[in-house]
């Protein structure tokens, strides 16, 4: 489920997984997939110590809150509206609490979501600029500061809340860390442990 990071820019936001069956993330009003966040990842931890990259991400938005939905009435079953009532009447919460777990199969059910998106949606793109003077990251209009950063990527390595299913990750997650873990960007310093001392 999202949780709430600290940004430097917008208080509180919410970012995560909002469906166990499906490989999107959500940030506020953006949807993107966990694969081209991963890939994003790589990127900016395959730059020079020094340097300031920038990467742009896939992204889609809704800015209507009530073409959203709301994710507790969804997950309830009991208010069907926007795309993520949309999404949990396709993909519907588990009755057994313990199959309350991120499935690394959503990856292949992203052509299930597309028509949704495409109702409920818009394509757009989200930059992620890296900023060394102040230490921060812009994911879009939003800043975080990099150990907040660093937080939202160890939060799509574990799959969130409630983690990854049987500990079993989507295939493009360890390139992920094999990245963060060997990167030279003091963007991503204090994370190398974390991710080398988990398996694939």
């Amino acid at each position: 489920m999202p949780l709430a990071f600290e940004s430097l820019s917008h208080g509180r936001v919410a970012f995560g997984y909002f469906n166990i069956d499906v490989d999107l993330l959500l940030l506020e009003r953006w949807l993107f997939g966990g694969e081209s966040f991963a890939s994003a990842v790589v990127e900016l931890a395959r730059a020079a110590a020094g340097a300031t990259p920038t990467v742009t991400l896939a992204a889609h938005e809704i800015e209507d809150p009530g073409a959203m939905g709301d994710l507790m009435g969804a997950i309830h079953g009991v208010d069907p509206r926007g795309f993520l009532g949309a999404v949990y009447a396709r993909f519907p919460f588990p009755a057994d609490p313990a199959a309350f777990r991120q499935r690394a199969i959503g990856v292949d059910r992203i052509g299930e979501v597309e028509p949704l998106l495409a109702r409920w949606a818009r394509p757009t793109s989200l930059g992620l600029t890296v900023d060394g003077d102040d230490r921060a990251v812009g994911f879009g209009p939003i800043r975080f500061d990099w150990p907040w950063f660093r937080e939202l990527v160890a939060y799509h390595w574990r799959g969130g809340y409630p983690r990854w299913l049987d500990d079993v990750r989507p295939d493009y997650l360890p390139a992920m860390r094999r990245a963060v873990a060997g990167s030279a960007h003091p963007l991503f310093e204090g994370q190398r442990w974390e991710l080398e001392r988990c398996h694939t």
